[in-house]
C-alpha cells in the first residue's frame, strides 16, 4: 500500500513485540524500524522524517513535540481544557456586557 511510514503505540508494552513506542518508515520498498531512543528509565522517542516531529513516551503519556519550533503539540486533553476555559471566559464577558447595557439604559440621557 506504500505507506511512507507508520507508528504503534502501546502503552502497556505488552502487545506490539514487547515495546511501548515503535515506527516503521517504508524505504525502497521495504519497512526499516525508525529508531527508538530512551530517556530515563521510562521514557522512550523516535522521530517521525514524515510529520517532521518527535513521537515522545513520556511519564505515562503520548507526547508529540515539535523540534523545530521546540514545544509540545497540545493533547486533546488540554485542548479541551483550555476550550473549557474560553468558554467559561466568554460567557462571563456576556454577562458582564449584558449588565453594562442593562446600566446604560437606567442612565437618563444615555
Amino acid at each position: 500500500m506504500d505507506i511512507p511510514e507508520y507508528w504503534r503505540f502501546d502503552p502497556t508494552g505488552r502487545f506490539y513485540r514487547n515495546v511501548r513506542l515503535a515506527g516503521d518508515t517504508l524505504v525502497n520498498g521495504r519497512y526499516k524500524p525508525i529508531p527508538i531512543s530512551q530517556y530515563g528509565e521510562e521514557n522512550l522517542w523516535g522521530h517521525s522524517p514524515v510529520l517532521d516531529l518527535d513521537l515522545w513516551w513520556e511519564n505515562g503519556q503520548l507526547r508529540f513535540w515539535d523540534p523545530v519550533n521546540r514545544y509540545y503539540l497540545a493533547t486533546y486533553d488540554e485542548v479541551l481544557a483550555y476550550t473549557r476555559e474560553i468558554e467559561a471566559a466568554r460567557a462571563e464577558a456576556e454577562t458582564r456586557i449584558r449588565q453594562l447595557e442593562a446600566e446604560l439604559r437606567r442612565r437618563p440621557n444615555a
